[in-house]
């Protein structure tokens, strides 16, 4: 076995023997999963796309025309809604709200733009508080403070970034320059911290997963994150008026940004819910039918009308509801506070998705038309949760796992924390799902990206096979089957009342003839 071999061989041939040797469509597909790591949207879009749009669309067409175009809207739907939408509708609610939030003092001071969340305006606030001197001299020692006490985990409980101290002088410069740059547009800004970020990325492989030292708990932003807001909260404390009076300035910063995420928590939520509700409107307005697309004859004349099973829907649909309200519980672990609700980029945070997300799995459940609706709607769309934020992301990292067994000098894995690991065997699979997590395309070495490609086609893979194909099948087998069951009993029942219809007339009839006949014998 590979895995067997001594490690102690000649660095040079271990180098070589550990060495992918991926060619053609795999190196393509490497660099197209690195793209969807690098733009989130773009990955997000694939993703949804792969795994659920386009193979639940194929699966139920074979049931109607009708089934498919509403599951194509539904899952489209939900992808904008979920994850494309919020920080847009966000974003402009901050442009309305801010001059009343801001106040006169800071009314020419851009806030609405800026995605840092309360925990970086008040560690980069007590930062900048810290320093001394002229406006160019205060941001040096602020950009130079902050990236010297960064650590970071390079995957093996190791702070990576220790090995970068003392040599974060030219990014801290470039950082510099660009919050003093009069000059300096959203296209140069882009360019320049990606720039910083591939340097350090390159020397530490610690870029997700990190914190201030002193701090003993991990930094909500990584490191992407850090550098954007670095140069966005510099530029504004540069400002006369917030140097000047920067504690109201974060005072009144953290009211908009609280202001804000709730407001659009508040507009995305009941947008959410109304979704299907929509689609469903969508489905009568093209077929003029009432009623969900899952059975085969919908849209059609049925000459045999199958009744529907709806008895306690009601009360299903607030069981089934109270089902998935509980598994979001569970698999939130952050807890409630204002973190959960603010926004820190772009995309809403992994918590904010699970809570739109159930607010959209929600109405469709509410939604339902009878209870093989809110039956198949309730099994597909719990595991779809399950699957995005819980399963998909445990067979990525198995995958790593297997392969750092097989090639030991591959690392794909970040251990999130300095403890000691566990040795009992329930303590490191507790650890392993809690404190390990699958390093990003930026941690891992150039060789190794090939096969953080092959753990991303596992999580995509599997995702597919069970969350596009398998259970949408399933659930639609189960309807059918119940149909077809319903079908005969109804075709049966139909039959019955058209002997006894016939059998009616044909006794009334003969009572008709015997009469006639008795009256003419008189």
């Amino acid at each position: 076995m590979i895995s067997a071999i001594s490690p102690k061989v000649n660095n040079k041939c271990s180098s070589a023997s550990s060495k992918p040797s991926f060619k053609g469509p795999l190196e393509v597909l490497t660099k197209g999963l690195e793209l969807c790591d690098k733009y989130p949207m773009v990955g997000v879009s694939v993703i949804d796309a792969s795994t659920a749009i386009v193979p639940r669309t194929l699966v139920d067409a074979r049931t109607n025309g009708f089934m498919a175009a509403e599951t194509f809207r539904r899952e489209s739907m939900g992808l904008v809604v979920n994850c494309l939408m919020p920080s847009f509708v966000v974003l402009g609610l901050a442009k309305a709200i801010q001059p009343l939030t801001m106040g006169k003092e800071f009314k020419h001071v851009d806030m609405a733009s800026v995605w840092a969340n309360d925990e970086t305006l008040n560690k980069f606030s007590d930062i900048y508080k810290n320093t001394k001197g002229s406006t160019e001299k205060r941001i040096r020692q602020f950009t130079s403070n902050i990236l010297e006490k960064i650590e970071g985990f390079d995957g093996s409980g190791k702070v990576g970034w220790k090995s970068y101290a003392g040599k974060t002088g030219d990014a801290s410069k470039k950082l510099a320059d660009l919050i003093l740059s009069p000059t300096a547009n959203k296209k140069e800004t882009k360019k320049v911290l990606a720039e910083i970020f591939a340097g350090i990325a390159e020397k530490t492989k610690a870029t997700e997963v990190i914190r201030f030292s002193g701090d003993k708990k991990a930094f909500s932003s990584n490191l992407s994150e850090l550098l954007r807001d670095t140069v966005d909260l510099g530029r504004r404390f540069k400002d006369k008026a917030v140097s000047e009076n920067i504690g109201e300035f974060v005072k009144r910063s953290s009211k908009l940004l609280n202001r804000k995420s709730l407001v659009g928590m508040g507009v995305l939520i009941p947008l959410a819910m109304s979704v299907q509700f929509i689609n469903r409107a969508i489905t009568k307005w093209h077929s003029g039918h009432d009623g969900a697309p899952i059975y085969k004859d919908f849209g059609k004349k049925q000459p045999i009308q199958v009744h529907k099973d709806k008895k306690n829907l009601g009360f299903n649909k607030i069981i089934a509801s109270a089902v998935m309200v509980g598994t979001t519980l569970l698999t939130n672990k952050n807890g409630f506070s204002k973190k959960l609700f603010q926004f820190k980029g772009l995309f809403p945070t992994l918590d904010q998705c699970r809570w739109i997300a159930t607010a959209t799995i929600v109405s469709r459940m509410l939604a339902s038309d009878d209870n093989s609706e809110l039956k198949e709607t309730s099994i597909r769309d719990i595991a779809t949760f399950l699957g995005l934020y819980a399963l998909g992301d445990f067979v990525a990292k198995g995958t790593g796992s297997l392969i750092e067994k097989v090639r030991p000098n591959v690392k794909l894995l970040s251990r999130e924390t300095l403890e000691k690991a566990p040795s009992s065997i329930i303590e490191k699979t507790k650890y392993w799902f809690n404190n390990t997590r699958l390093k990003s395309f930026a941690e891992v070495s150039q060789s190794a990206k090939p096969y953080r490609s092959l753990c991303q086609l596992a999580h995509l893979g599997s995702s597919m096979l069970v969350l596009g194909l398998a259970i949408p099948r399933y659930v639609r087998s189960c309807t059918e089957r119940k149909e077809a069951r319903m079908l005969e009993i109804a075709k049966a029942q139909q039959e019955f009342a058209e002997k006894i219809k016939a059998a009616q007339n044909n006794n009334a009839f003969s009572s008709f003839k015997a009469s006639f006949k008795a009256y003419y014998q008189k």
